[in-house]
């Protein structure tokens, strides 16, 4: 048998043992030990469950508390009255057996508190040793022992605070406890203390041996102690053990009649009534109603889904609803009838056709939400809430200020700032019919459907590119510029995804290459959904209509999920999930995070690289946390109105605090200079009763009239310390339920915003020159605003480098042009071999050409063989040409094989199928021993005579070498153009080849453009003019660069004077190459482009 079992065999004994001989006194002993253990239980289920004051594990637990209680209650005043009738009876027969005068009774030495034994009196023991007589607290459940009272012999002592008795609880005294202190009184001075050490305690005889009581003694040791360690282990266990997400979301139905409080029966018998007469119109046939708007009157995008074929509760009848139907204006007060009135926002849900009947019962249903919602802020005292100035600090903050940006700067290299991406419980509706979440969304989509394909701008356009895509990018970006790359690899990223679409948009970021951050950086926390509640009149209790809209608990539910094990995951670079060990933030503490950046994932700064970090605003923060305590920090935005507030979803006030509740920080009686500035944000959900409406317009102008107050919103943002934010959200009833009525369905709702009005949070607003971001609900100005954010996003060359390193297979890139012009597509092939050269040329082809490449466009990399064996190894080669900014375009790798063919012939007929737009190589690199110059190869004269395309031959010379920048984008292409009145053709081909927003310009060299005194020439005036106003009004920079002699032996030093990239020349299509061609093309150090026409 193992210990634990004997260990266990031998407790059931000794409590067997304990009932058998001792009888009450042991079950007592039982009840307390047990009252105990579930105030252990009351204290765990409340800290599992903080934020919730009705949760029915922590009701359950409370119940069974107070009947152990009372139980235990009835108990001690049992055997109080037991050991009061045994003390009468043997005080008087003490003094009748031993007649000692009461003076000697009472003892010389005055009153003296001693253990008296409920048990059957034993004769009167000599004093024991001074060990022995140290008395015990009252049953704590390890000392002492219940069934033994401390009295005193001459003062009556209260039982739980052991103090003398004062005159109100003596006036207060009834007539048994005045007998009961008259013989207590009367007590010997000197009694029997009985501790655990003899018999007695043990319910044995006096003359028990010693080694029984021994064996007692341990068994009751041990009995305890194995208690003690089984409550350890249960403690641990629930700890350790990971929260269901589906009991948490159901158990949000409990809070549904504690928000609606006393409106709880009209507002289920509203409910009832607006299903009756659903039910009643689906049993009528009627003509299907025409299709509704995406957005209903509120602007919520609705899922399009069939109704559902009943809404009625299990094991209930229609009758039970039709008897519930009544006129809504039934025993409606004045003031209700106006708060009825004033109700206006409905969200209607194309699952559940309203009938027209029944839009006032849901007036009604919305007026009691509204209570309900609003009860929490009623009977305080606010005002207008203050923030502080970044941009004010960033102007005058001087040496303070610089300390606290370089403190933040050095905060993001180390990676202690984390950032949290909390989803939207939006659902945009897709055109045919679906619906999907923002962070499978792309914004194109929702501008263009929102404003209209004629709003849409001209240029390219990156398509699939989804929120999540952009913000990420974004910030990818911002990291790497104000913190370096390094940074990359430290920074931490904790992203909230709705919980049906995880594994699409988990898969999406795998596929991204996790857009540069390291992939065990990025946690996912999936968030549950769930369907709308309805009440049964039956059982009075709200249950969860199936195929009702799902909907999520919000963002006060992410917050919550950071507290919970088993929430968080990532991923690996083969899309493997890892489920994370502890919670969420224990995880970032244990990664030495100390601030948690928090934004939503519609927030428009996602399409701002500057505003996702927000340096100033985080040193204004390091500065409040330093100077006043501060420990969150939201972003908030003034605004004009109380409308544009309301437009917003939430206001920003301060709660005016006593001097009593001051924060516990701080000592009693210091300044909190932070209270004038320590808000609350309170969404507009929590303030739509009327009496709010007059409040809100009085605020205004109470802001109005003080200087340095103003009306604010949030703009939801926060900068959150770590430890402070776990203490918040351990806190209980932190979280506020509000329920949102959609259609006749209840949904609970939790905000992050209710952490700013923890006290320990001492939160403070900051205004600044971030933008304020629209909510995607309101779809036109949130379009409005997005609109040139995303034509500045996608021009960018550094967003376009980041797309097509991270995000080139799943994006692709579109052209919008007017309908006068529409653009041909184009095809580029570029020959490469394997060498250096053939690298040079496609580096130089990718930095001075990909600028103004489109989607339609395709990009041939061309290599060729002697067999069919070595193609293997020639496509892996051409695997290895890859630029950034190409990758997003249409790329083609090719492996040509002669097959006896030269080498020219080959290319040539591939070349002929293809008939591109421009052929680029590089040259051989032949150095002539005779002129010292790099040469051309027999290869490339064969390729430039036989080709009847436009060619760029690339020599590997320090002119050809672009330098680019950290945008991938090269330093402006310089050409010197060979100017005369054939060469219009080639140079509108090279105007649309190049960059004007690059800077790219053009030299027009004319030959012969110089007589003998140096002056220039009347022909080279009038070509020169023309082809430089033709090159100013495409918008290209064009210089005259009149020459002294011939083309051959001029333009190349002319090239070299003005570091010129390309010389273009012009030459017939015919297979014969000009001599001035070809010497040029001997002589250049620079790219060379052969235009034929």
């Amino acid at each position: 048998m193992s210990l634990l079992q004997t260990a266990v065999q031998n407790t059931e004994e000794s409590v067997g043992t304990l009932l058998d001989s001792g009888g009450d006194r042991a079950r007592l002993d039982m009840q307390e030990a047990t009252v105990q253990q579930l105030r252990k239980l009351l204290t765990m289920a409340r800290h599992n469950h903080s934020g919730f004051t009705e949760h029915p594990d922590v009701r359950r637990v409370e119940q069974r508390l107070k009947l152990e209680e009372r139980q235990l209650s009835q108990m001690q005043a049992t055997r109080h009255n037991q050991e009061t009738a045994t003390l009468e009876r043997t005080t008087l027969e003490r003094q009748r057996s031993s007649a000692i005068p009461s003076s000697l009774v009472q003892g010389p030495s005055g009153p003296q508190r001693v253990w008296v034994s409920s048990l059957k009196p034993e004769p009167v023991k000599q004093a024991p040793t001074p060990q022995r007589q140290t008395p015990r607290a009252s049953y704590d459940g390890v000392h002492g022992r219940p069934g033994f009272k401390k009295v005193t012999s001459e003062k009556y002592s209260d039982r739980s605070l052991n103090l003398p008795l004062n005159r109100q609880r003596r006036a207060s005294m009834t007539s048994a406890e005045s007998s009961r202190m008259s013989t207590e009184r009367s007590l010997p001075a000197k009694a029997q203390v009985i501790t655990q050490f003899d018999p007695e305690f043990y319910g044995y005889p006096a003359n028990t041996p010693q080694w029984r009581v021994n064996i007692a003694r341990a068994k009751r040791t041990f009995h305890l102690a194995f208690i003690g360690a089984r409550a350890f282990q249960f403690r641990l266990k629930l700890k350790n053990r990971p929260v269901s997400k589906l009991q948490r979301v159901s158990s949000f139905r409990v809070h549904i009649p504690v928000v609606l409080g006393d409106d709880l029966r009209k507002f289920c018998k509203q409910q009832s009534a607006v299903i009756a007469k659903h039910d009643k119109g689906m049993a009528a046939p009627a003509p299907a109603p025409a299709p509704r708007g995406p957005g209903g009157s509120s602007g919520r995008p609705a899922p399009f889904r069939p109704p559902p074929p009943s809404v009625r509760p299990p094991n209930s009848s229609r009758s039970g609803y039709s008897s519930s139907a009544a006129s809504v204006r039934d025993e409606l007060t004045p003031s209700e009838a106006a708060e009825l009135d004033n109700i206006s926002d409905i969200v209607s849900v194309s699952d559940f056709e309203i009938p027209k009947e029944a839009m006032k019962n849901l007036q009604m249903m919305q007026m009691f939400v509204n209570r309900g919602n609003t009860r929490w802020t009623e009977g305080r005292s606010w005002k207008c809430g203050k923030a502080f100035d970044v941009d004010t600090f960033e102007r005058v903050g001087g040496l303070d200020y610089n300390h606290y940006k370089l403190s933040a700067v050095e905060l993001l290299k180390e990676g202690k700032v984390a950032f949290q991406v909390l989803d939207s419980d939006i659902m945009m509706a897709l055109r045919d019919g679906g619906q999907l979440p923002l962070w499978l969304q792309d914004p194109w989509d929702a501008v263009e459907e929102s404003l209209g394909e004629a709003r849409l701008p001209l240029g390219d356009h990156f398509m699939g590119l989804t929120y999540a895509s952009r913000l990420l990018l974004n910030l990818h970006i911002a990291m790497d510029a104000i913190a370096g790359p390094a940074s990359l690899s430290k920074l931490r990223v904790v992203l909230h995804i709705p919980g049906g679409y995880a594994d699409a948009i988990v898969d999406r970021i795998v596929a991204d290459g996790f857009y540069g951050f390291r992939p065990e950086n990025v946690i996912f926390v999936p968030q549950a959904s769930f369907g709308g509640y309805c009440v049964d009149p039956k059982t009075n209790t709200f249950y969860q209509v199936e195929g009702s809209m799902r909907d999520s608990p919000g963002s006060g539910e992410s917050m919550r999920q950071l507290m919970f094990h088993g929430e968080g995951f990532h991923a690996s670079r083969d899309g493997k999930r890892i489920a994370l060990e502890e919670t969420v933030l224990e995880h970032l503490k244990h990664l030495g995070v100390e601030w948690l950046r928090s934004m939503a994932i519609d927030d428009i700064i996602g399409s701002h690289s500057d505003a996702v970090v927000d340096v100033s605003s985080l040193a204004m923060t390091l500065r409040l946390q330093a100077t006043h305590g501060t420990g969150i920090v939201l972003q908030a935005a003034e605004v004009d109105s109380v409308e544009a507030a309301r437009s917003n979803g939430n206001v920003v006030l301060s709660e005016d605090i006593s001097p009593n509740e001051q924060s516990p920080r701080l000592p009693k009686g210091s300044p909190d200079s932070i209270s004038n500035y320590s808000v609350q944000q309170v969404m507009l959900e929590d303030l739509r009763s009327l009496s709010w409406t007059q409040r809100l317009k009085q605020l205004k102008q109470e802001a109005d009239d003080s200087p340095g107050s103003s009306l604010l919103t949030s703009a939801g943002r926060f900068f959150s310390q770590v430890p402070v934010l776990q203490a918040v959200l351990s806190e209980r009833g932190l979280f506020h339920v509000s329920l949102a009525l959609q259609g006749p369905y209840l949904y609970p709702k939790l905000s992050m915003c209710d952490i700013t009005t923890s006290r320990a949070a001492r939160t403070a607003a900051l205004v600044g020159k971030v933008p304020l971001s629209r909510s995607v609900l309101h779809r036109g100005p949130f379009a409005e605003d997005l609109l040139p954010r995303l034509c500045q996003q996608d021009k960018w060359p550094l967003f376009k480098r980041m797309v097509g390193k991270y995000a080139s297979g799943t994006v692709t890139i579109t052209t919008r042009t007017s309908t006068g012009y529409k653009r041909l597509p184009r095809t580029y092939v570029v020959v490469v071999t394997d060498n250096e050269v053939s690298r040079d040329a496609f580096d130089f082809f990718c930095g001075a050409f990909s600028g103004r490449m489109s989607q339609e466009d395709s990009i041939h990399i061309v290599s060729t063989v002697k067999e069919r064996d070595e193609e293997g190894d020639r496509q892996a080669l051409l695997e290895t040409f890859k630029d950034d900014m190409i990758n997003m375009f249409n790329v083609r790798r090719v492996v040509l094989t002669r097959n006896g063919k030269s080498l020219v012939s080959c290319l040539e007929e591939y070349v002929e199928q293809l008939r591109p737009d421009l052929v680029c190589f590089g040259s051989d690199g032949l150095l002539n021993p005779r002129e010292n110059v790099l040469v051309l190869g027999s290869v490339g004269l064969t390729l430039v005579r036989q080709l009847p395309f436009p060619l760029l031959v690339v020599k590997p010379s320090r002119a050809c070498q672009l330098r680019r920048n950290v945008e991938g984008i090269s330093e402006p292409i310089r050409v010197m153009f060979q100017a005369d009145p054939t060469a219009q053709q080639t140079l509108e081909y090279m105007t649309t080849m190049l960059d004007k927003g690059r800077g790219d310009s053009f030299w027009f060299a004319k030959p012969w453009g110089l007589d003998a005194t140096g002056a220039e020439t009347l022909s080279s005036k009038s070509t020169l003019g023309f082809f430089t106003e033709m090159c100013k009004d495409v918008g290209f920079h064009g210089f005259r660069k009149p020459l002294e002699g011939s083309a051959v032996s001029h333009i190349t030093e002319a090239a070299e004077r003005e570091h010129s990239h390309i010389i273009a020349l012009h030459t017939g299509k015919s297979k014969s190459l000009n001599d001035s061609v070809r010497d040029i093309l001997m002589k250049a150090m620079c790219a060379v482009l052969v235009h034929k026409i």
